[in-house]
C-alpha cells in the first residue's frame, strides 16, 4: 500500500491475509512468500472500516459508507455495492451464503451471490451480535436473545446486565459477553 493500512483480516483456510490501505486498494496478500495475490478499488467514505472474510474465504465485505456495503469476491475483479438501509454492522453465517445486516430497524439476511434481501426480522436497539453455524445472539435493550437463521426465536437467555459485546463460541453452544 501506499500510505497507511486501517484494516486487516486473516483468511479462514489459507495463508492469506487481506488488507485496506488509505490508498483506496483493498489487497490480499500471500503470507507465504508476501506476493500479491488480489487487488480491488474500494470505494466510499469509510476507508477505515473493518474488512471481515466469511468462513469459507470465497467472500470478503466492508462497509463503505452510511448506506453501502461492498463484497469482493475473489476470482472476481470488480466488487459489487449492496444498499442497506440503516445498515449498522455485518458478519456472514457458516455456509459463505448469507450475509447478516444490524440495521437500525433489526436484522436482514442477504443472499451472498444473488445480493437479495431474504428475510428481515424487526428488533430495535440491537448493542452486538454474533453469528455462529446456523444460530444468531443479540445483545441490547431486549436482554440477550438466541434465533436460529430463520429467525425463529430459540429464547430469551436473560437481561444482559450491561452487557455491551456478545460472542458464540464457534460450535455455537456458548457465548460469552
Amino acid at each position: 500500500h501506499k500510505g497507511g493500512v486501517s484494516s486487516v483480516a486473516f483468511h479462514p483456510t489459507d495463508s492469506m491475509v487481506a488488507s485496506v490501505g488509505n490508498d483506496d486498494k483493498l489487497k490480499v496478500w500471500s503470507v507465504k512468500t508476501g506476493a500479491l495475490l488480489y487487488s480491488f478499488n474500494v470505494k466510499g467514505k469509510y476507508r477505515g472500516t473493518h474488512i471481515q472474510f466469511d468462513e469459507t474465504g470465497r467472500y470478503l465485505i466492508r462497509k463503505a459508507d452510511q448506506k453501502y456495503f461492498e463484497l469482493f469476491k475473489l476470482d472476481k475483479s470488480k466488487s459489487k455495492k449492496l444498499s442497506v438501509d440503516g445498515g449498522i454492522d455485518y458478519q456472514f453465517a457458516a455456509d459463505g451464503e448469507k450475509i447478516l445486516f444490524q440495521t437500525r430497524k433489526g436484522f436482514v439476511i442477504y443472499n451472498s451471490v444473488t445480493l437479495k434481501e431474504e428475510i428481515a426480522y424487526p428488533l430495535e436497539g440491537i448493542k452486538d451480535f454474533s453469528v455462529s453455524g446456523d444460530k444468531i445472539i443479540a445483545t441490547g435493550k431486549f436482554g440477550i436473545r438466541l434465533f436460529n437463521l430463520n429467525f425463529s426465536d430459540l429464547g430469551q437467555i436473560q437481561d444482559n446486565q450491561g452487557i455491551d459485546r456478545i460472542y458464540l463460541t464457534p460450535d455455537g453452544n456458548s457465548a460469552i459477553g
